[in-house]
């Protein structure tokens, strides 16, 4: 186990991943990027949302 999760559990949730090599660090990057971009449109629609409502200041 590296860091939480097995390596079986990433091939299964990332198809093409190989721990330690150029193609799984790339695809890791990505989907760090994917998920960090998500993560920051859902929270500024949450932003957005509430001070359009009146509730930020």
């Amino acid at each position: 186990m590296l860091y939480g999760l097995p390596h079986q559990a990433l091939e299964q949730v990332l198809p093409g991943f190989n721990r330690l090599t150029l193609g799984g660090c790339l695809i890791g990057l990505v989907w760090g990027i994917v998920c960090g971009l998500y993560a920051g449109r859902s929270f500024s629609a949450v932003y957005n949302g509430l001070h359009k409502r009146g509730a930020g200041g």
